[in-house]
């Protein structure tokens, strides 16, 4: 279902790293992006919430942690410049 919240900052360009490109099934990782860039945290702390609030305030990194379906944990990161977010597994980048 597409998100109906608004779109909260630029994703810029979107980068892969091999391990998500391979292991990452496309449509998660979109609607893994979706929920990053409109800021819905569901299900993370009130201070993992504060602190990308804050840093979307102040124009810092923005970080989302994800899970496949299947239980692949997966994060994104965009760039306090907003020029690119990189979607990564854990242990990499």
């Amino acid at each position: 279902m597409p998100s109906l919240q608004p779109i909260r900052f630029n994703l810029g360009r979107v980068v892969l790293t091999p391990g998500a490109e391979n292991h990452l099934p496309e449509d998660e990782i979109h609607m893994a992006l979706t929920k990053h860039q409109t800021c819905d945290w569901t299900g993370e702390s009130l201070e993992y919430r504060e602190a990308n609030e804050l840093a979307l305030a102040q124009g810092k990194a923005i970080f989302s942690a994800c899970r496949t379906n299947n239980g692949i944990r997966f994060f994104i990161a965009t760039e306090d410049n907003r020029k690119q977010t990189t979607v990564f597994l854990e242990g990499y980048k």
